[in-house]
């Protein structure tokens, strides 16, 4: 009974520490950021396999592709640079900076676009015909 107390309250522990994924719904013509953690990985997952990324500075980062996922992780915890991905016939940008703390583990890109559609649509839905 103590055994299964143990695991119990070692996986609820854990739980706390887990990170909700960001949801970042960029434009071309803004930069998002993000906040990475020296020795971890951090994962912009995009909605479709990206056709090119460009980091500033690629020197200072790994950067991995996990079929729709772009993979960072930070060589120095002084690294800064910029990251450009093409997709869709258009390209997100990224602000790259190493934190301390509250950093980013799961970053879902989208495309800012269809949130403002989105908000069009459930606009005009709420109007009632006059």
């Amino acid at each position: 009974m103590k055994v299964i107390l143990l695991i119990v309250s070692v996986f609820i522990g854990s739980l706390s520490f887990a990170k909700k994924a960001r949801i970042v719904y960029l434009n071309s013509d803004e930069m998002g950021t993000v906040r990475l953690r020296a020795g971890r990985a951090t994962v912009l997952s995009l909605p479709t396999k990206p056709d090119k990324v460009v980091c500033g500075n690629k020197n200072l980062f790994s950067i991995e592709f996990v079929e729709n996922d772009v993979v960072i992780t930070p060589l120095s915890v002084n690294a800064k640079s910029n990251l450009f991905i093409y997709l869709f016939g258009r390209w997100f940008g990224f602000d790259l900076t190493v934190v301390e703390s509250d950093n980013d583990e799961i970053i879902l890109v989208r495309d800012g676009a269809l949130k403002d559609e989105r908000l069009h649509k459930g606009n005009k839905s709420k109007r009632k015909d006059r």
